[in-house]
């Protein structure tokens, strides 16, 4: 069994504390029932397991069917690249707003650009107009097995740090991988989502995913730091963009106070 969530986001738990938030569009694998009434212990695509609420979800027997499709499956192509953004009746401003998605929500475009909206699918079936300046085509996610040209590295690291920046001033949230709450790793899991790239999600280099280890010396910006319960993105000169309760949310900044002579620094170069 497999679901996606209809929700603009919904949040995994683990007994009664978050653990996660899914957003619009994403896919996972249901284990079986949760603990709590109507729930569903499920586990992500990135490898992280808990339980959601069944008021967010909408279940499939299979994802693909012997030829590779599956028309009861939602199959979204592209990304919420807005930080927020309304689904509306018609393509107009001034039409009803039907949801409001969020940066990194999953949708599927079902038309042409039209008055600069465009046509799009969500997870329950529902169709309006988006801006289509809100969206971008979502790649192919790539976990592990990649290693980029030379020539690709400094257009990359500089998307991952401007998606990261595009987050400052978000407050923290336990759990949060959305504009309206992140937490650390949240913040560096969206950045590379955003280009592509899974990481895991908890602040940690975990094997099979497209972090590995490197020297500090060898620390570029987009790169990651991995202190002892949290995680950093690198933006050059010392300076670090992360989400931390100190910060109340998302800034960039010295890692003063943390154990620096304990940092791991993580690279998908």
């Amino acid at each position: 069994m497999y679901g996606t969530v209809i929700s603009a986001s919904a949040f995994m738990m683990r007994g009664s504390e978050v653990c996660d938030e899914i957003l619009h569009g994403m896919s996972f694998r249901v284990l079986g029932h949760g603990r709590g009434r109507m729930t569903y212990h499920i586990e992500t695509d990135y490898g992280y397991r808990g339980d959601i609420s069944g008021k967010d979800v909408m279940l499939s027997e299979k994802l693909t069917d012997a030829n590779g499709a599956n028309a009861n499956f939602y199959r979204p192509d592209c990304m919420v690249s807005g930080m927020f953004a309304d689904v509306l009746t018609a393509p107009s401003v001034r039409s009803a707003i039907l949801k409001t998605l969020l940066r990194g929500c999953m949708v599927r475009v079902m038309g042409d650009v039209v008055n600069e909206f465009m046509l799009i699918e969500l997870a329950d079936g529902i169709r309006g107009y988006i801006r289509a300046a809100f969206v971008q085509e979502a790649g192919r996610q790539v976990k592990s097995g990649r290693r980029w040209k030379q020539g690709d590295e400094q257009t990359l690291r500089k998307s991952l740090l401007d998606s990261a920046m595009c987050y400052i001033g978000t407050q923290y949230r336990w759990g949060g991988k959305s504009p309206l709450g992140i937490d650390c790793s949240g913040l560096c899991f969206m950045a590379y989502r955003e280009n592509g790239i899974t990481i895991y999600r908890d602040a940690t280099i975990k094997p099979g995913y497209a972090i590995h280890e490197i020297s500090r010396e060898k620390m570029k910006p987009a790169d990651l730091a991995f202190l002892p319960g949290h995680v950093a993105m690198y933006a050059g000169g010392g300076l670090f963009v992360h989400s931390s309760v100190r910060n109340n949310g998302v800034a960039v900044d010295r890692l003063e106070g943390y154990p620096l002579e304990e940092m791991v620094v993580g690279s998908v170069f």
